[in-house]
């Protein structure tokens, strides 16, 4: 059984219940952009010995593929793992020795270019000005999303830090996007980032997909994410209904892998 401290004995979690784990990115199982590190690639692929484990994230299939799973040394494993990119609008399968995409929801060009002046006429109305020194691109199309950052795809966690302190002006952005684009589903993502995708394509449908083509019931996964508070990335991945497990940062998510496999050798004892 696992317990937070402080907690009281009914928030303890018996992780033998459950058949899968899905995780969060940035903040959760790496820095924000950051390579997966070695102390997190062991966990995970202990993880990956007995349990299916997914990758739930706003990042793009490329992106996922370079950050982390280049990063795992248990190949033999990938049988067991699922990602889940682009919040949902894309799904993933290792199936011989190849990863094949087993759903896709992607914009159309014509929705590419709806959303693009959309935010074309937002910047306009709300007088919004681009910070003169910017890392890297400021759109992305990833297909099935478009993602805005407001200093670049590439922008230092240092300066993403200090963006979103100071001039995070994300909440009336997606305000006045939301009213422009109602058919579409407008999200803040990480400390600087604006994600939309087609209506109903969120966390919380990544999630019933990956019950649905796993064949694991929701009941049956744990999410685990850094931002699962009022407003965070991970929030609407409550409306599914997996039971949710929130972490601070890498070293929470460390422990609670230990955990997992801690609870799991004592079980098979």
């Amino acid at each position: 059984m696992f317990m937070r401290k402080n907690k009281k004995k009914e928030d303890a979690i018996d992780f033998s219940a459950y058949k899968l784990f899905a995780f969060d990115i940035d903040g959760t199982i790496a820095k924000s952009k950051m390579l997966l590190d070695d102390e997190m690639d062991s966990l995970l692929c202990g993880a990956l010995h007995k349990y299916d484990v997914a990758l739930v994230s706003g990042a793009s299939y490329g992106q996922m593929s370079t950050q982390i799973v280049s990063r795992l040394s248990c190949r033999e494993q990938f049988s067991r793992l699922w990602l889940v990119p682009v919040s949902g609008s894309l799904l993933y399968r290792f199936i011989e020795g190849t990863w094949s995409c087993l759903d896709s929801h992607n914009f159309s060009d014509e929705e590419k270019k709806e959303i693009m002046d959309a935010f074309e006429e937002v910047f306009i109305d709300i007088g919004y000005v681009q910070p003169a020194q910017h890392y890297g691109d400021i759109f992305e199309d990833r297909d099935a999303q478009i993602t805005f950052s407001a200093l670049g795809q590439q922008a230092p966690i240092s300066e993403k830090m200090k963006w979103n302190k100071v001039s995070d002006i994300r909440p009336a952005i997606t305000n006045s996007l939301r009213k422009k684009l109602p058919l579409y589903e407008v999200r803040t993502g990480g400390m600087t980032s604006i994600d939309i995708t087609r209506k109903g394509i969120d966390k919380a449908f990544a999630i019933k997909n990956l019950s649905r083509f796993s064949g694991i019931a929701i009941e049956d996964m744990l999410y685990i994410g850094d931002a699962l508070y009022p407003g965070g990335n991970d929030e609407a991945v409550i409306k599914s209904g997996v039971r949710t497990f929130p972490v601070k940062d890498l070293s929470d998510t460390k422990d609670l892998l230990r955990s997992i496999l801690n609870n799991t050798d004592k079980r098979e004892k």
